[in-house]
């Protein structure tokens, strides 16, 4: 697979944690803890959905 291949997915580690060459530039840790308790609640949110319509029934 060619690093220019918008679908490999082997380069990312190289670009979020840094080389011996290559500073680390974060991108995915970032991201995730912007989000982290927004996910946690559509998450709650969709099983409390899903319990109430098995009970439903």
């Amino acid at each position: 697979m060619k690093a220019s291949d918008p679908r490999n997915a082997f380069y990312w580690r190289f670009v979020e944690l840094g080389t011996i060459n290559m500073p680390a530039h974060p991108f995915i840790r970032p991201a995730f803890d912007t989000t982290e308790e927004l996910a946690a609640q559509v998450a709650i949110q969709r099983m409390n959905q899903a319990i109430d319509e098995v009970l439903s029934k």
